[in-house]
C-alpha cells in the first residue's frame, strides 16, 4: 500500500508541477503563482483534514508541520523560480535528484535496513532521476545555467519537507500538513507585504493556480500516508520520481523534445519500482 500512495503522489506531484509552471512562464512572475496556489492548498487540506480524523494529533504534530512549511515554500519559491528561467525537463529533474535524496540519507540514518532487493531497487531509482535531466545539448544556455542553482536548493528544500512531515505521529491525521500550509501561507503573506507587483491572477490562468494548489495537497496527502505505512528511504524515491509525468505532460502538452535518456529513465524508474514492489 506504501508504495501504491508513495507512486500516486509522484504521478500527482508531476501534474501540479506541470500546472504551476506554465502558470508561472504565462504571468511572469513567480510570487503571484506561489502565493495564491498556497492560498488554495491550505484552504484545501483545512476542507479535508476532519475526514482524516485528528484524534491522536498533539502539539509536536503541529510544530513538525511548522518546520516542514518553512522549508517547503522556501523550495517551492525556488523551484518556481528556476521553472521560469529553465526548460521544464531539465529543472524538474535536477530538483527531483535532489529531494529523494535528502530522505533516503534520513531513513538510512535513522535505522532503516531495506532490502538487498529495495536497496537496488532505490538505486536505480536515483539513477533514473539523474538521466532524467539528460536534455539535448541546446539547452546548456545562459538561463539553463541560471536554472540550476535555484533548481539544487529547491529540491533541499522538498527533500527536507518530506523528512521533516514524516517525523509526525501514526494517529495525527492531517494536522501536520495543516501546520505546514499555515506556516507557508504565513509567510507568504509577510513576503507579499514586500512586494510592489500585484497578486492578481489573469483570468485565464486561474484554473491553472487552482489546479497547482490542489493537486500539490493532494500530493503531499499521499506523500503522508505513504511515509506511515512504508520506510522513508523508499517512500522518498518513488514519491521523487514525479518528473516522469511531468515529462509526459511537457511532451504531449507543451511539444517539448524528451531524448533517449528521457526514455531510458523512464524504463528504469519502472524497473525501480518493481524492485521495491517485490521487496
Amino acid at each position: 500500500m506504501a508504495i501504491l500512495l508513495a507512486l500516486a503522489s509522484a504521478i500527482v506531484f508531476g501534474g501540479a508541477d506541470f500546472a504551476g509552471g506554465i502558470a508561472t512562464r504565462r504571468h511572469e512572475s513567480t510570487f503571484p503563482v506561489v502565493f495564491v496556489s498556497q492560498l488554495v492548498g491550505f484552504s484545501t487540506v483545512v476542507l479535508i483534514a476532519p475526514l482524516f480524523g485528528f484524534d491522536g494529533a498533539g502539539w509536536s504534530d503541529l510544530g513538525w508541520g511548522a518546520a516542514a512549511g518553512v522549508v517547503g515554500v522556501l523550495g517551492l519559491l525556488l523551484f518556481y523560480k528556476a521553472l521560469a528561467v529553465g526548460t521544464m525537463s531539465i529543472v524538474s529533474p535536477i530538483t527531483a535528484v535532489v529531494s529523494a535524496a535528502v530522505p533516503v540519507a534520513v531513513g538510512l540514518t535513522r535505522g532503516e535496513r531495506p532490502s538487498m532487493i529495495a536497496l537496488a531497487g532505490i538505486a536505480l531509482g536515483l539513477v533514473a532521476l539523474t538521466l532524467f535531466g539528460g536534455g539535448d545539448p541546446s539547452h546548456a544556455s545562459n538561463n539553463w545555467i541560471r536554472a540550476v542553482g535555484p533548481a539544487i536548493l529547491a529540491g533541499l528544500g522538498f527533500g527536507a519537507f518530506f523528512s521533516l512531515i514524516s517525523f509526525s505521529s501514526q494517529d495525527a491525521g492531517l494536522v501536520p500538513l495543516v501546520g505546514a500550509r499555515f506556516t507557508a501561507a504565513s509567510l507568504l503573506i509577510v513576503f507579499a507585504l514586500g512586494q510592489t507587483a500585484p497578486l492578481r491572477i489573469p483570468r485565464e490562468l486561474r484554473g491553472l493556480v487552482v489546479l497547482a494548489g490542489v493537486g500539490d495537497i493532494a500530493a503531499n496527502t499521499l506523500y503522508l500516508l505513504a511515509s506511515r505505512r512504508g520506510d522513508l528511504a523508499i517512500v522518498g524515491v518513488i514519491a521523487a520520481l514525479y518528473p516522469a509525468s511531468t515529462l509526459v505532460l511537457a511532451r504531449y502538452v507543451l511539444n517539448e523534445r524528451l531524448t533517449r535518456l528521457h526514455w531510458t529513465a523512464i524504463g528504469i524508474a519502472s524497473i525501480a519500482v518493481v524492485l521495491i514492489a517485490r521487496a
